[in-house]
């Protein structure tokens, strides 16, 4: 006999949650498990995840603030890295790197 889709649809929600029940039960044992693996072989987490892994969340990114800005354009540098070609002009033009410094 075929049965309706209703009749399947809750088919399929009976067994999610029935397996929903059996996992719920399982678990505990699959971390205990994992856990003695984990200590015989003395798997590291970069083993496990790889060593692709971001930053941990805890620590916050640098944000470098600009020193310098050209008022006429609006560009900034941070004094970090290679000279921009706008503040090397300006100093050429004889201009003080004081008089470009942020306020």
């Amino acid at each position: 006999m075929r049965r309706t889709y209703p009749e399947l649809k809750t088919e399929i929600a009976r067994r999610e949650a029935e397996a929903e029940r059996v996992r719920r039960f399982e678990l505990p044992g699959v971390i205990a498990e994992l856990n003695q693996l984990i200590e015989r072989y003395e798997l590291t987490e970069a083993m496990i995840f790889g060593t692709n892994r971001k930053e941990s969340p805890g620590k916050p990114s640098t944000v470098l603030v600009p020193r310098y800005v050209d008022q006429a354009t609006g560009n900034t540098w941070t004094g970090r890295g290679p000279k921009p070609a706008w503040v090397s002009e300006a100093l050429s033009l004889g201009t003080l790197a004081e008089n470009l410094l942020v306020s």
